[in-house]
């Protein structure tokens, strides 16, 4: 029974991102908002995802800002 609501979500997940059903348009500004997130500024050194998530709790400071 398990597996069968395992494959039953992964599918439904699969058919919101692939055939734009709902809630696509929930989710759509979120997805962007982590995509601009993940491209960083054009100014700024190169990071990953963790590195930037880290930076923005105060956990450490690789990336550099510019004013």
């Amino acid at each position: 029974m398990f597996y069968l609501v395992a494959m039953l979500l992964i599918t439904y997940g699969y058919a919101v991102g692939r055939f734009q059903i709902y809630p696509f348009n929930i989710i759509e500004p979120l997805v962007k908002d982590y995509q601009a997130f993940a491209e960083g500024d054009q100014m700024e050194q190169p990071t990953t995802v963790l590195e930037k998530l880290q930076n923005d709790v105060g956990g450490s400071f690789k990336r550099i800002t510019y004013n």
